[in-house]
């Protein structure tokens, strides 16, 4: 466990359990969970990754477009 707030706000932390379950079926397989912080928007990356493609410019289009969004 950790105090950093960094699991919240830095975009790499999500989409490592987005990348794990398309490329690996699991979402945690380094028993690295951030999925339970936000399980919705690490779904919804699933599905972006799934359309897009996994990389870091699609990664950042994601955030990018919630931004916007919200």
């Amino acid at each position: 466990m950790s105090k950093s707030a960094g699991v919240f706000f830095d975009p790499f932390s999500h989409s490592g359990n987005a990348r794990s379950y398309l490329l690996f079926g699991d979402l945690h397989p380094d028993h690295w969970n951030t999925y339970v912080y936000s399980p919705i928007y690490v779904l919804l990356q699933v599905v972006w990754f799934a359309v897009f493609g996994i990389s870091v410019a699609t990664m950042h289009a994601y955030g990018a477009t919630w931004s916007i969004l919200g």
